[in-house]
């Protein structure tokens, strides 16, 4: 795992650390989050209510022993990041990877709610799937700073489930 790990970190990650997946929590009020405080609710295939419940979520993460955690302080790099370390962790042979990525996908000027027009390009994030994403960090030893001003650096978090 240590090579992709270093593939993030070369990325612009400044974090990356393999975590175990029974660390990663969930909750429901995460999508109350997104359906009362985005605009994107509703409106993109990669935001609830299209994405799967917090419940459906925890399904899928209770299939994995491991995952990996990163940090970045850039908007809109996690979905690209995420795509190119689960495609070369196929080519080398992990072929069960499960990944999250931004807030709000904006591949698309206007969004297709019922069917994606970028199959395996598009990744909800793990707010959007009912992932407490503090919860996560904290669980794993991290501090979450929040941006309180213009001049604080942004935190933002991805994941991967990887077997």
């Amino acid at each position: 795992m240590t090579q992709y790990l270093q593939m993030l970190r070369d990325a612009g990650a400044d974090e990356a650390r393999l975590i175990e997946a029974r660390t990663i929590q969930t909750a429901a009020w995460t999508v109350y989050k997104c359906k009362f405080g985005c605009g994107n609710y509703g409106q993109k295939y990669c935001c609830p209510p299209n994405t799967p419940t917090y419940r459906e979520t925890q399904a899928i993460i209770d299939a994995f022993p491991s995952a990996i955690l990163f940090r970045v302080h850039a908007p809109g790099v996690i979905t690209q990041m995420v795509r190119d370390v689960t495609a070369t962790m196929f080519r080398d042979g992990h072929y069960k990877t499960v990944g999250f990525g931004d807030c709000g996908c904006d591949l698309c000027e206007t969004c297709s709610t019922a069917r994606c027009n970028h199959p395996g390009c598009a990744l909800p994030s793990m707010e959007a799937c009912g992932i407490d994403v503090v919860a996560t960090v904290r669980a794993n030893g991290g501090d979450v700073h929040w941006q309180r001003s213009p001049d604080d650096p942004l935190e933002l978090y991805g994941l991967i489930l990887v077997e």
